[in-house]
């Protein structure tokens, strides 16, 4: 890593201009005297990148990638950083002016973590037609050992970050999670699997906020199957953790197992609903189809599939 800015921020984007615009924006706002952003983009048009073009601001770096995967992005802008601490959001999102100095501070303070996930903030209010994903610890906790990732709750790539030496041993995102790839979600969830288990701490900071922007509709379907989608990856992501060898994902498995069935059930007989067995089934589905991904099982990472 040769000297450079202190703070690196990647930010994929795929198809949405508009929105890259008012990320980008946001970050040219901070309160941070040595950032830079890497913009990767994925996109099937030429919109982001005249997005970056019009700001003519140097501290932006454009990087253009064929294909799609928002971990494949990420790992790219990680490749590319030079700053000590990298963070990640995402381009239907936007950060406050003190966004950088949180998360540098969190990384290289007197209780510096490894790894630091803050709260993601709904920028719309649900609605009876529209649902946006957030999520936000419920207090300030530093995780130490790999049991707690049992009990700490989920977690959002939109507001992360990571020291670069936590980058590099963990060899980045695993590409087979998260949007665009197999495994549509829980990259986050993983890599601080990964971070715990490879002897680094994760901070969870509700005080460190980050604007969402991407509502999902109810009225066709968006707001489900990107719940399904979750419950599909956070299968796979336990899954695979079981096939490495790890007593604490099987177990996790067979709580899922024990405690959501009854409820399906019960909200099967009593109300008619389907949702929570839906969810269980996806739950299952991800972990069985983790059972045939390729695995490197050393670094607990999936492999592609011969031929992708």
């Amino acid at each position: 890593m040769t000297s450079g800015p202190r703070v690196s921020v990647v930010v994929p984007t795929r198809d949405r201009p508009e929105a890259l615009d008012q990320c980008l924006g946001s970050l040219q706002a901070s309160e941070h005297d040595s950032f830079e952003i890497i913009v990767v983009d994925q996109s099937t048009g030429d919109g982001a990148s005249k997005v970056v073009a019009r700001l003519a601001d140097g501290r932006v770096r454009y990087l253009r990638q064929t294909g799609a995967g928002a971990a494949r992005a990420r790992n790219a802008g990680i490749d590319a950083a030079r700053g000590a601490v990298i963070a990640f959001t995402d381009d239907d999102c936007t950060v406050p002016s003190r966004w950088l100095r949180q998360v540098e501070a969190a990384c290289t303070g007197p209780r510096a973590a490894g790894m630091v996930l803050g709260a993601l903030r709904a920028a719309l209010a649900d609605s009876y037609d529209r649902y946006t994903p957030s999520w936000a610890p419920p207090r300030v906790r530093l995780l130490r050992w790999a049991w707690q990732s049992a009990f700490a709750g989920e977690g959002a790539t939109a507001n992360m970050a990571a020291c670069h030496e936590v980058c590099e041993r963990l060899g980045g995102f695993d590409e087979q999670l998260g949007v665009g790839a197999r495994f549509r979600s829980c990259e986050d969830n993983d890599f601080a699997e990964r971070a715990l288990r490879a002897g680094f701490t994760v901070l969870h900071d509700p005080r460190i906020e980050v604007l969402h922007w991407g509502a999902r509709s109810r009225l066709d379907g968006g707001a489900d199957r990107l719940r399904y989608d979750y419950s599909r990856g956070y299968g796979a992501m336990l899954g695979k953790h079981a096939r490495s060898g790890d007593l604490l994902a099987v177990y996790r498995l067979g709580w899922l197992v024990a405690t959501q069935l009854p409820l399906g059930a019960i909200d099967l007989v009593s109300a008619g609903g389907t949702y929570t067995l839906r969810r269980l089934g996806n739950n299952l589905r991800g972990a069985a189809q983790a059972l045939r991904q390729p695995l490197d099982r050393r670094r607990r990472v999936f492999l592609p599939r011969p031929g992708e």
